[in-house]
């Protein structure tokens, strides 16, 4: 009871002393809400009412604030959602991709940034109801792409019908479109051209085979 003080390491059903506290077995912290704070209050995690648990964190200025909270369920909420209403709930911008390269991009000017360095960038919608399970969105090398997926197992773009956004214009089943829209069937291209003279106003349709 009270106070007490024990040596430079404390062991609890261990004859080990590894840490300045070790403890063989469970702790339990009765009561409905609690904390274990260090870093001189700077760092926290918290129990709190309706079975959820937060991760504070130094705001930098005055006080620890919320950053990570786990609710009841396994919902996440990141950034003082205190309530998450999903799986993953973020408060602010997020940063996904296979690489943490951002460019020279503010990463707080984004809902979502999705990025891959200087390789292609894929994001797949995914449902295995049909013979193409998912669809692609793709972004490399000053082209935007959105098609279907020719593969149930891999990353191939069904470029056939797949549409491909440059800064010439719009090209469907095309990469290279040479005016504002181009289709292309095989080796059949037709390109529809829109002359940007206000003196003649005139607009053109090209065929290509």
């Amino acid at each position: 009871h009270g106070d007490g003080r024990f040596g430079s390491y404390l062991s609890v059903n261990t004859s080990g002393k590894y840490q300045t506290l070790t403890v063989n077995g469970n702790i339990w912290l009765p009561g409905g809400t609690g904390q274990i704070t260090w870093s001189n209050g700077d760092v926290r995690i918290k129990s709190h009412s309706g079975y959820h648990m937060s991760l504070d964190t130094y705001d930098g200025s005055s006080a620890a604030v919320e950053n990570l909270r786990l609710k009841s369920g396994g919902f996440v909420g990141v950034n003082a959602i205190s309530d998450p209403g999903a799986s993953l709930h973020v408060g602010g911008s997020a940063i996904v991709g296979r690489t943490n390269a951002t460019g020279a991009y503010p990463n707080d000017d984004y809902d979502l940034f999705v990025g891959n360095g200087n390789s292609g960038t894929r994001i797949l919608l995914y449902n295995n109801s049909g013979n193409y399970h998912s669809g692609l969105i793709a972004y490399d090398t000053n082209c935007l792409k959105l098609g279907l997926n020719n593969s149930n197992s891999a990353d191939s773009l069904l470029t056939s019908t797949a549409v491909n956004i440059t800064n010439t214009g719009v090209g469907i089943g095309d990469t290279s479109p040479a005016g504002l829209l181009s289709l292309a069937k095989g080796t059949r291209t037709l390109d529809i051209k829109l002359e940007t003279s206000p003196a003649t106003g005139d607009m053109g349709v090209q065929f290509r085979a």
